[in-house]
Formats: structure tokens, sequence, C-alpha cells
């Protein structure tokens, strides 16, 4: 512990070549370095948590997992960043529901090492990846799509290919796709977002879907004109096609 401390605290350095010192020194020292790193991720100074996330990511010891993942909650981005590369080295299952979480978060490198993560994780990764297509938030749903397309991933059946391209944002796929699409284009005639409601307005009107006509009429009552726009063009538009 004697030797432990002063390199921790060396993570704050100003100079470059004493924080990579003491990483180093730290990753070579392993297990027994892992508690008090565990503790520094409650450090008061920034780097610090920082420094430490990133070491226990490269010591890879599953007693750090949980706190990692309380990391994840940081005030700071870097170490939120940090906190996610090390959750995708250590490889931890545990990891797979609050990285996922992480795809919301505000700061694009903590979305991309979540991804990173995520695919790192592999294949238990991706149920709840296939689960968070239909999350409510679009920042999610484009992300997830990304962490999918890493682990190679491919629809097995036309719902999920579906929510897969909505996520993507691929609505000429989505009309190549046809009927099989209706049902979850329906669903984000109700999204948050004004222009994903708008295009999926479109789309239904590009497939010619009798199935979509009722959704289609409630969407004439949008907020946003211009998804009103786009129901009432693609009411007219299956209107012509029946």
């Amino acid at each position: 512990m004697d030797k432990i401390d002063p390199l921790i605290r060396d993570l704050k350095d100003e100079t470059w070549g004493v924080r990579e010192k003491a990483i180093e020194t730290l990753v070579r020292m392993g297990k027994p370095a892992v508690e008090p790193l565990v503790a520094a991720l409650n450090d008061d100074v920034p780097a610090i948590r920082t420094g430490a996330a990133e070491v226990l990511g490269k010591i890879k010891d599953g007693r750090a997992t949980e706190p990692l993942i309380q990391a994840l909650e940081d005030e700071t981005g870097r170490v939120r960043e940090k906190a996610a590369e090390a959750l995708g080295k250590i490889k931890d299952g545990r990891a797979t529901e609050p990285l996922i979480q992480a795809l919301k978060d505000e700061t694009w490198g903590v979305r991309e090492k979540a991804i990173e993560a995520l695919a790192k994780i592999g294949k238990s990764a991706v149920a709840p990846l296939v689960e968070a297509l239909e999350d409510e938030d679009v920042g999610v749903r484009t992300e997830t799509a990304r962490a999918l397309q890493e682990l190679s991933w491919r629809p097995k059946d036309p719902s999920h290919e579906a929510s897969y391209l909505i996520a993507r944002k691929d609505w000429d796929e989505l009309v190549r796709l046809g009927r099989p699409a209706v049902g979850s284009l329906i669903k984000v005639l109700k999204d948050k977002e004004p222009g994903v409601r708008e295009k999926a307005a479109r789309t239904l009107g590009e497939i010619r879907d009798v199935a979509a006509v009722e959704s289609l009429t409630e969407s004439l009552e949008d907020t946003e004109s211009i998804v009103r726009e786009a129901a009432q063009k693609a009411l007219d538009k299956i209107k012509k096609a029946s």
C-alpha cells in the first residue's frame, strides 16, 4: 500500500511522463493494486479518478466491474469515458445494461467507448442491444444500431430488421422491406422527434399498406405541421393504391 498510494497520486501530475510511468507501474503490480485503485475512483480529483479507471481496465480484474459501472455516472465526462473503455477490456456481462444506458450520455466520447465496450463483451450483449433498438430515445437507438453493426449482427426476423433500419434511419430500405416494416413504423409515429415522425409517415406512404391508415389519420392531429403534411400525403397515396 505504501508504494501504491504515491503512484495513485502521480496520476494527477501535470507531466505526461510521470503519469505514464505511474500507470505502467500500477499495471505491473496487478491484483494488489486493484482495491486502492477502486477506492481512487471516488477521489476528489478528476484526473486521479480518470487514471484509476484506465489502470483498472488494463489490469482486467473482475472486482473492478461494479465500481466502474458506478463510474459511468461520474460528473466528469473523461472519467465516464475511461470507465466505459475499462469495462470493455474486462468483458464482464454485468456491464451490458449500464453500457447500453451510457449510449444516452451527452458526451460523444463516452457513447463511442460504450459501443466499443459492448462489441468487446460480445454475444452476451446482443439480446439487450436488440431490445434497445426499441428505446424511446432516438440517440440510443442510433448508437445501439452502431454497436450491433460492430458485432456483425444481422436481423433474423423482419420485425428486428425494421427496428434496426429505423434506428439507422434507412428509410429507403424500409420501403424495400415493405409490409413487415409497417408495425414498427406505426410505433415511431409517436416518437419524441418530429423528424422521425415525419419520415415514418412518408415511408408508410411509400409502402401503401392500409394497416397504417388509422395511425396516419391520428397523425393529422400532430403538433408539428411537417408531420401532419406527411401523414396527409401518405393517406392520399394509400387511398389511390387501394
